[in-house]
């Protein structure tokens, strides 16, 4: 039990330290309406598997507050871990308030009680390992 625990505590101290982490790139296009917008952390476990992958996300954004209420994959990474990552990261995201064109002004006749006061943006990322 000792030795498989030091063996795997070698593994991660090997693959943090290895330069695959320093080489990674989360691609994620510049927003204008982005006033706060951190990018995904690549997740170790995905490096050590050499996962890469691109996927289109959106967020639901309440338009007076810029704050994003939702983010939902719209076409995955093909990884549940990137997908995570990105998720993660994206909830945080903040956007320039009334910036955002109401769901309303997008889709006219949309029924959703929100749609006035809430906006879409769709955002592709391109996860990468160098």
């Amino acid at each position: 039990m000792t030795k498989i625990c030091l063996a795997t505590i070698a593994i991660i101290v090997v693959a943090i330290s290895s330069p695959a982490i320093a080489a990674e790139s989360v691609a994620v296009p510049k927003t204008a309406l982005a006033v706060y917008a951190p990018k995904p952390k690549y997740p170790l476990f995905a490096l050590m598997r050499h996962e890469e992958g691109a996927g289109i996300f959106v967020f639901r954004v309440e338009i007076n507050s810029g704050r994003v209420k939702k983010v939902i994959v719209a076409r995955s990474t093909g990884h549940k871990d990137l997908d995570a990552a990105a998720l993660k990261a994206f909830k945080e995201w903040k956007f320039q308030p009334g910036a955002v064109a109401s769901i309303k002004q997008i889709f006219p006749k949309s029924e959703d009680p929100l749609a006035s006061e809430d906006g879409l943006v769709k955002l592709p990322i391109d996860f990468k390992i160098r």
